[in-house]
């Protein structure tokens, strides 16, 4: 599910990015672009998805008993995964205007140029894989921690009138 969430939280920066977008230099931007495309980010983007919708078909199947787990499955990997996947040249966008806030135009040019090295090609076959990992290992580490502080702090919290189901 924290993956979905990331997912949906991504898309809240798309509007803001598209604002952001007037005030960026052509040049710029298309270098931007450029080396975006270099990174292969859709690719990239459309493969973490493939590995996390996993974890959120798991989600979804825990949250509804009632339905046949395969066609719960089924759902969310013809319906909601080709929306999530169709929104990739937006999110490509937003990359490349962020980009282009934070870079010259000769260090996008560096940047693209180092993703054409064998390490900088390692970089963009490792990162997905790398990426869910570690997010799955934060997740799991928050979720510790924010049930260990719920605990420890119960009964401050109920003097407050908050009840935290644990």
């Amino acid at each position: 599910m924290r993956a979905f969430l990331v997912i949906l939280l991504s898309l809240g920066i798309l509007s803001a990015g598209a604002q952001a977008q007037d005030k960026i230099d052509p040049k710029t931007a298309d270098a931007a672009r450029a080396m975006v495309a270099k990174t292969g980010a859709i690719a990239q983007y459309e493969r973490m998805l493939d590995l996390m919708i996993g974890q959120v078909i798991d989600v979804a199947q825990r949250s509804n008993p009632r339905v046949n787990p395969q066609e719960v499955e089924t759902v969310f990997r013809e319906v909601v995964l080709p929306e999530l996947k169709g929104i990739a040249p937006a999110i490509m966008e937003m990359s490349a205007v962020a980009y282009a806030q934070r870079f010259t135009v000769s260090e996008l040019n560096e940047l693209t140029a180092f993703y054409d090295t064998p390490i900088g090609q390692k970089l963009l076959r490792e990162t997905p894989e790398l990426m869910s990992g570690i997010m799955q290992a934060a997740g799991s580490i928050a979720e510790q921690a924010l049930l260990g502080a719920l605990e420890k702090n119960r009964d401050a919290l109920r003097r407050r009138g908050i009840e935290v189901p644990l």
